[in-house]
């Protein structure tokens, strides 16, 4: 203790004390030894090389692990020169054990994350912990700097890269000009899954826009774990269930769709309560055209059971003709789909009657014969009503829903759970009445308006009308423009974007995602 005394004691200064450390280390393992009874059979590697091999040691055991490894045997003395070297070291200790505490957490963090992201990969999205874990064992750290590109465009993969930490982006170039793609796998942290096996060459470059923490699984190595039976066989369920949701989509062509089940009281319930939003639209449309404002919502006791009988007629037809006539059968099929699709519309547009005439409040004539007026233009609204509510919701539905499913499928291999392709019907069922309802509503917007001024005026024709209506669109023209242009220009504008074409879109909208998303959750 006295040689040692003399020997660290001038060194040892806050200032000098890093340098002094390896020989501090060398030292005490001298001293230890000899105190033991033995000699030192070599040198005892310096802290920092230890901490290179074992990063999540304690200090003492990174001092010793090489030196002693032959005394282990020497139980005794192993034992007793280990407690002299760590009582000597007892100042340090604190520091150097809360420096491996925080390798270890982090490494632990490092894993997690690794694990993590490798679950996201398409190849291993089923896979057993263990397996994982094994295939984790064999990836090798990498870190990129701000601006490094991994992977140049038309290289061959030879790794699958694991992002932990940092963004990376695609960038493909075509024609001289570079354009930034979406990432192919499901998630950005993954790349080079898709062609690791086969050796494609990579179709874009990947480049790093921040500081970059990767972990790389050479095509050797995934190869070779192939090899297990069971682990291929994780591999092929993972392909088959990312391959599912792609395999799912439904394309049905325009009118071709089949009905879906409508029972009578969930139909019943959904019908009274649009009966309240479509009153309340259509009492503002008329105001917007006639500048006559009525009640919101009058006669509610003659428009719900209207309503109610109105759209289960609709649903009630539809399914009846799907199942009584093949449109196979007839010499043009297309033209008989369409015939179906505007029946419903057609055989309920008396009913249809009924709910414009209470809310036309100019015409003071009797329910029973106010409902007549218009009806010529009023079927034409309804069959495209018809095919909106019915075959063009449910075309649109599905191309939401294939969106939908895609992205439900991604989430839940991002998060591990099983995926419910149920979770989003309603939501499916509602983007899909929102488009039709926006395609639907300004197609018939121009029958429906002529059929609406035809009941508020019946004496007049539906020339005089539209002239009128015309006149309206003429009012928004720039006055500078020479007479027969603005009449010209009025008639289109009547036609393209009429006036009160927000009101009337926005009512078969709501009308059409009301019916349809509370038909769906109801059901």
């Amino acid at each position: 203790r006295q040689r040692l005394h003399e020997l660290v004691e001038p060194a040892v200064h806050p200032s000098n004390l890093p340098a002094c450390l390896p020989r501090l280390a060398r030292l005490l393992a001298c001293l230890a030894y000899r105190m033991a009874g033995e000699q030192p059979r070599r040198r005892p590697p310096s802290p920092s090389a230890v901490r290179e091999q074992q990063p999540s040691s304690s200090s003492s055991h990174h001092l010793h692990h090489s030196s002693w490894s032959r005394s282990r045997s020497r139980g005794h003395s192993y034992h007793r020169h280990r407690a002299l070297v760590a009582a000597s070291l007892t100042d340090n200790s604190s520091s150097s054990s809360s420096h491996s505490n925080h390798n270890n957490d982090s490494d632990e963090e490092d894993r997690r994350l690794l694990l993590q992201v490798m679950r996201r990969c398409h190849l291993f999205t089923n896979m057993d912990d263990v397996f994982l874990e094994r295939l984790a064992a064999q990836t090798k750290r990498q870190a990129f700097d701000r601006g490094h590109e991994v992977v140049l465009q038309g290289q061959p993969h030879r790794n699958i890269y694991f992002i932990v930490r940092g963004t990376v982006a695609r960038w493909r170039t075509e024609e001289g000009t570079e354009r930034r793609l979406d990432p192919v796998s499901l998630d950005s942290s993954v790349f080079g899954s898709l062609h690791v096996l086969s050796g494609g060459h990579s179709m874009a470059t990947l480049r790093c826009e921040t500081p970059v923490e990767a972990y790389a699984l050479s095509a050797e190595s995934v190869r070779e774990a192939l090899n297990d039976p069971r682990l291929a066989e994780q591999v092929v369920v993972s392909l088959c269930s990312v391959l599912i949701p792609h395999k799912a989509s439904t394309h049905t062509p325009m009118l071709e769709q089949r009905p879906a089940k409508a029972p009578f009281l969930v139909t019943t319930v959904a019908a009274a309560i649009e009966s309240f939003f479509r009153s309340a639209l259509a009492s503002t449309l008329n105001n917007k055209l006639t500048g006559s404002r009525g009640p919101l919502f009058p006669d509610m006791q003659v428009q719900v059971p209207v309503r109610i009988l109105y759209i289960n007629g609709l649903k009630g037809v539809r399914s009846y003709l799907a199942t009584a006539v093949d449109p196979q059968s007839y010499a043009h099929p297309k033209l008989a789909l369409f015939a179906l699709a505007c029946a419903p519309g057609l055989c309920m547009a008396p009913i249809s009657s009924i709910l414009e005439a209470t809310n036309a409040h100019l015409n003071k004539e009797p329910l029973y014969r106010r409902w007549t007026h218009g009806f010529t233009t009023r079927c034409l609204r309804e069959a495209l009503f018809g095919i909106g509510l019915n075959q063009m919701s449910d075309y649109f539905g599905e191309r939401v829903k294939n969106v939908v499913n895609k992205a439900s499928a991604a989430e839940a291999i991002h998060n591990n759970e099983k995926e419910d392709s149920t979770r989003w019907a309603a939501l499916s069922a509602a983007g899909g009445s929102m488009l039709a309802g926006i395609v639907s509503g300004y197609l018939s917007h121009v029958p429906h308006n002529l059929s609406t001024m035809k009941l508020m005026n019946p004496r007049k024709s539906y020339l005089q009308l539209f002239k009128e209506f015309a006149v309206k669109s003429e009012a928004r023209l720039p006055e500078s423009m020479s007479p027969r242009a603005r009449t010209v220009c009025g008639r289109i504008l009547s036609v393209l974007a009429p006036v009160g074409v927000h009101i009337r879109t926005t009512q078969i909208v709501g009308s059409f995602v009301i019916l349809n998303g509370l038909i769906k959750i109801l059901s």
